[in-house]
């Protein structure tokens, strides 16, 4: 199996053109830069999500499976140069050599938020409802549904690159990121065409690195949870937006932040019947 990947460009979203190279079987570094590899099943709700031919997949983004059938990840994750996303695979830590009992399970259905645009990085948020249910071993994450934070600290994860240039990585990576106030962060998004008005910090998030780590989220990474664990229990702050490259030291990148768009998550996830 041939997995493709994507390359970022500075202040856009973190999956944009597709570089159709094949993956080696090296242990590839962290999607995440910085990382460290995941244990299987330490994040059971974390899937890759496969564009291209069913059989043959390129996985470009992540998601969170939130609900038995749906998947939240980043809008401009749900419709790129390579198309709409076709499968979701689940319950593997590696990519090119996955777990024995992973699975690929079809995308039924498509829905961007409203508001979304592509010509702007706001409301990068977007649900995939899959064909049929998860196993019922698989968890899915909780939503973080208040917009203040306790924790200064969450954890990030992907199969992105190591560096703005660097390989993608095989293994499911983590790594722990400081969460920076918008007067930190919006000096670093200042004159970007894609930020009208600067990062939002209502329905945004900014997170990197302490003091001078180079720690981040890369290209390959969009769609991807950014989260605490609580218990036995993940929950999901932020989506994997965009950034400012890589691994810059103090420079943080871009969430969507999760707990402003739970009633819209609600109302499409646990619709009511009538």
């Amino acid at each position: 199996m041939k997995i493709r990947h994507i390359f970022l460009f500075i202040f856009v979203s973190r999956v944009s053109v597709a570089q159709k190279n094949t993956m080696k079987r090296s242990p590839k570094v962290p999607l995440v830069v910085g990382g460290v590899r995941t244990k299987q099943g330490e994040f059971q709700h974390m899937v890759a999500l496969g564009y291209g031919e069913r059989n043959d997949p390129m996985f470009l983004c992540g998601g969170s499976l939130i609900s038995p059938q749906f998947i939240l990840t980043a809008a401009h994750c749900a419709d790129t140069l390579e198309g709409s996303v076709q499968v979701v695979r689940i319950n593997t830590i590696t990519l090119e050599t996955p777990f024995r009992k992973y699975m690929d399970i079809d995308v039924q259905k498509t829905i961007i938020h409203p508001k979304y645009k592509p010509q702007s990085n706001y409301n990068d948020i977007a649900l995939l409802k899959l064909s049929k249910n998860v196993p019922s071993f698989i968890k899915p994450a909780s939503l973080h549904n208040t917009s203040t934070i306790s924790r200064k600290i969450l954890t990030a994860i992907g199969w992105g690159r190591t560096d703005f240039a660097g390989p993608s990585s095989n293994d499911l990576l983590k790594v722990n990121l400081e969460v920076y106030s918008k007067a930190r962060c919006n000096p670093f998004y200042k004159n970007v065409n894609k930020l009208s008005r600067g990062i939002d910090n209502k329905i945004q998030i900014c997170a990197g690195g302490q003091r001078n780590e180079t720690k981040d989220t890369c290209q390959g990474d969009s769609g991807g949870p950014l989260s605490y664990k609580k218990g036995q229990k993940h929950h999901l702050v932020g989506i994997t937006s965009f950034g400012k490259a890589c691994g810059l030291a103090r420079v943080p990148a871009v969430y969507t932040r999760v707990s402003a768009y739970v009633p819209w998550i609600k109302s499409i996830v646990w619709k009511k019947k009538s």
